[in-house]
């Protein structure tokens, strides 16, 4: 019980250390006292199953580890009846495939989750209107006083919401230019909002984090017409509502999936931004905290891609696939021919853009079952094609071995270099073709590549391709912690 009461000391820091004041003689100090439980779950008592279950409106905790799967389910459910739920959790050493997992179901399923090396907020928990707290004796104080509330709060922001100030920025004419996660931040993007002047169609498969949906709001308030269409059925659990609800508030147009798409085995998977009808943004992440380069302890990031298009072809055809989808009209009359999208044309594009290869073909994929694409990756290497494959380490159903392992296993068999990627979240995807790229939302799966709506393109450029291939060779020798 000691013990475990001076870890929380280490992580969770006296009431004033973010901004709060400490002074044991001011009567807004008394609460009740409660001492350290020893729970086991991360939390150390700061924050019981019963203050979760009962939250109306928020929940800020720091927790000092991924919360187990009881605690993060009932934080989920939390999240689904409209509570504010966010998390820091304090990270001291690298985590293991399994932490990381866990923490982007929680993100995946509404859960704002921050993870950090070291505790910068040094407060427990908020919930509703209470704030806990840990002093120097290890006793846990709950108080309801509401400067120390307000104090607790601000604290939380500032970790959990940092503000994100980033000039307006254009994406350029004619240009194709690439943005590497975590390795870029949410700067580059917000920016391009803000630079934003008439109008922003974004079509999206999740989207929470905090600097994204106020860059959103603030191109509303100076007079950007904005759509939004946001998939209800994520992974994990069902965010739409908090977050088109605040949107709209903002004045920001919501829709969700397109009802062809909105099925038990199909989902709207695209994760593409048109910007006043001369800028495409498209790539393979979401526009969540973990995909865009916001934890401090970096193996929480995920690995993905995103492109800025500004060639005027490739923009009319997005728009026309937005406004196909907003207005619930198909999009099989539109010719694409840069883009690559599900269900119209992804596999054809894919296993020609693979059988074309003539030196090199290097594939990041999340995800590859899809027996296709397996066999003419194999055929490829027959022919004398370099062929080399970094997959997603995540877990198949009821937990091992990991879902990507048959693949890795079919294709090492075949003398193919494959590995399971697990120094970051491994959730792009890309392939390198010689001189031509892929870059999209697409999973090799029959979701992403025939049920699902997805969004992707495939262009020549030298220059992007050996940056690629280059960054793949690299992360290929060191896919783990």
């Amino acid at each position: 019980m000691r013990t475990a009461r001076f870890l929380l000391l280490s992580l969770v820091l006296a009431l004033g250390a973010c901004g709060g004041s400490r002074s044991a003689t001011a009567p807004e100090e008394e609460a009740p006292e409660y001492l350290d439980d020893g729970k086991s779950d991360g939390t150390s008592g700061l924050l019981t199953t019963a203050m979760v279950e009962n939250a109306t409106s928020r929940i800020f905790a720091t927790l000092t580890r991924v919360p187990d799967s009881s605690l993060s389910s009932r934080l989920v459910a939390a999240s689904r009846r409209n509570v504010d739920v966010e998390l820091y959790i304090v990270q001291p050493t690298p985590a293991s495939a399994a932490k990381v997992i866990s923490a982007q179901h929680l993100e995946a399923s509404g859960v704002h989750t921050v993870v950090d090396r070291e505790d910068r907020c040094h407060f427990a928990a908020v919930v509703d209107q209470q704030v806990t707290t840990v002093d120097a004796d290890g006793k846990i104080h709950r108080s309801k006083v509401k400067s120390k509330v307000d104090a607790a709060v601000a604290a939380f922001r500032a970790v959990l919401q940092p503000e994100i100030t980033s000039p307006p920025m254009k994406i350029e004419p004619d240009r194709v230019r690439l943005l590497r996660m975590p390795d870029e931040t949410a700067s580059e993007i917000v920016g391009l909002i803000n630079g934003a002047s008439t109008s922003i169609d974004l079509e999206i498969y999740q989207m929470e984090a905090p600097p994204i949906l106020s860059a959103l709001a603030a191109a509303v308030a100076r007079n950007v017409k904005v759509r939004v269409m946001l998939e209800p059925k994520t992974v994990g659990a069902v965010n739409y509502t908090p977050v088109s609800e605040a949107l709209k508030a903002a004045g920001v147009e919501v829709q969700p999936t397109p009802p062809a798409f909105d099925t038990s085995h199909k989902v709207d998977h695209a994760k593409f931004m048109v910007i006043d009808g001369t800028g495409l943004l498209f790539g393979t992440g979401n526009l969540v905290t973990s995909g865009l380069g916001g934890n401090p302890a970096k193996e929480f990031d995920t690995l993905d891609y995103w492109v800025e298009d500004g060639r005027a072809e490739s923009v009319a055809e997005a728009t026309q696939l937005f406004e196909a989808d907003w207005t619930r009209q198909p999009s099989t009359g539109i010719s694409f021919k840069n883009m690559v999208v599900t269900p119209d044309n992804s596999m054809e594009r894919i296993v020609g853009l693979i059988d074309a290869a003539q030196t090199r073909l290097y594939v990041y994929n999340q995800s590859l079952n899809d027996p296709a694409v397996l066999e003419h990756l194999v055929s490829a290497k027959v022919k004398g094609v370099e062929v080399r494959v970094l997959l997603g380490l995540q877990p198949g159903y009821g937990g091992e071995p990991p879902a990507n392992q048959p693949a890795v296993d079919q294709l090492v068999q075949a003398g193919i270099p494959a590995a399971l990627f697990s120094r970051h979240y491994l959730h792009t995807k890309v392939i390198v073709s010689d001189d031509r790229v892929f870059i999209g939302s697409q999973n090799f799966t029959a979701g992403g590549l025939r049920n699902n709506r997805e969004v992707g393109e495939i262009f020549t450029d030298a220059a992007i391709a050996e940056e690629l291939g280059q960054t793949f060779l690299a992360d290929e020798q060191a896919p783990l912690p």
